[in-house]
């Protein structure tokens, strides 16, 4: 569960800094939130679909993939974005994120 805090912005630098992605300037004009390497980070609050997908893929270049960070994943999803651009990978928020135990220790 996320706290009522973890939208917007602070959701993506949290994100990125989670998964080890320097933020993008905003006014880049830039789809994606975050670079490391040739890999590109976008974030979503809410749900992940195959024509986002298809859309995101569209604005790659050859020899770079994309995470995507999402808060709802449709089936087929996941698959998708691995067929459209081999070695890309979709995961969720904040589960395949941010780490949590019950009582709050790590």
């Amino acid at each position: 569960m996320l706290t009522p805090e973890a939208t917007g912005e602070v959701l993506v630098a949290s994100v990125a800094a989670n998964l080890e992605f320097s933020l993008l300037h905003p006014d880049d004009d830039m789809v994606f939130d975050g670079r490391r390497g040739n890999s590109l980070l976008k974030v979503v609050e809410g749900v992940a679909t195959i024509e986002e997908v298809d859309r995101l893929v569209e604005q790659i270049q050859p020899g770079e993939t994309i995470v995507l960070a999402v808060t709802v994943v449709l089936d087929g999803v996941r698959e998708h974005l691995r067929r459209a651009r081999k070695g890309s990978r979709v995961v969720a928020i904040p589960d395949d994120i941010f780490r949590y135990s019950q009582g709050g220790e790590l």
